[in-house]
C-alpha cells in the first residue's frame, strides 16, 4: 500500500475519533444535573379512579410520613387513562423509598355570570386534605405501580362566590 494511501486512513479515522470525543464532550456537558442532596429516585406510577373509571386532570401528591427531609416532594396530574407517573420537582421521574400519604384534587370553576364564579371540587374531601386521606403507599426500590379509586363524583364548592371586577380583580 502506497504511503499517501496510509496516511489518508491514519487521518480520516484520527478525525473520525476527535469527531466522536467532541460528541461525548458536548453531549456529556449538556446533560442537565441533578439538584444537589436529591435522593436515589424509583418508579412510582399511581392510577386514580372515580366510581371504577379513569379519572383524568386530577393532582396528585405524596407527603412523607418520615421526618426526613421533604423538600423533594413527588406528585403528579394523572392522565386520560387516570395514571400519572410520579415526579419530584416536576420533572425528576420517581420517589424517594418511603411511605407517604397521598392527596388527590380535582376543581373546576362554577360560573355563575360573566363576573362570578365558585370553586368546585369533584371529589370527597378526605381525600385532599393530608390530615384526613385513607391513601397511603409505600415505595421501595422495586418502585411502586398502585391503583386508588376515590370514591362516587360529587360536586361541591369550596370558595366562596368570587366576583371578577372591571380591572381583573
Amino acid at each position: 500500500m502506497p504511503k499517501t494511501a496510509v496516511k489518508f486512513i491514519i487521518m480520516k479515522m484520527f478525525k473520525q475519533i476527535l469527531f466522536l470525543i467532541s460528541l461525548v464532550l458536548v453531549v456529556g456537558c449538556t446533560r442537565e444535573q441533578r439538584p444537589e442532596g436529591i435522593p436515589t429516585l424509583y418508579p412510582c406510577i399511581i392510577t386514580i379512579t372515580q366510581d371504577g373509571k379513569p379519572l383524568a386532570g386530577a393532582m396528585v401528591t405524596l407527603y412523607t410520613e418520615s421526618s426526613d427531609d421533604r423538600r423533594w416532594s413527588p406528585g403528579g396530574t394523572t392522565n386520560p387513562q387516570g395514571a400519572v407517573q410520579i415526579k419530584v420537582l416536576g420533572k425528576y421521574s420517581g420517589a424517594p423509598v418511603g411511605t407517604y400519604k397521598v392527596t388527590v384534587e380535582k376543581q373546576e370553576i362554577e360560573n355563575v355570570n360573566s363576573n362570578s364564579y365558585y370553586h368546585i371540587s369533584l371529589m370527597e374531601t378526605q381525600y385532599t386534605k393530608l390530615q384526613e386521606t385513607p391513601l397511603k403507599i409505600e415505595v421501595t426500590p422495586q418502585g411502586v405501580n398502585q391503583t386508588f379509586d376515590v370514591g362516587k363524583p360529587v360536586q361541591k364548592r369550596i370558595s366562596g362566590l368570587i366576583k371578577v371586577t372591571g380591572d381583573g380583580k
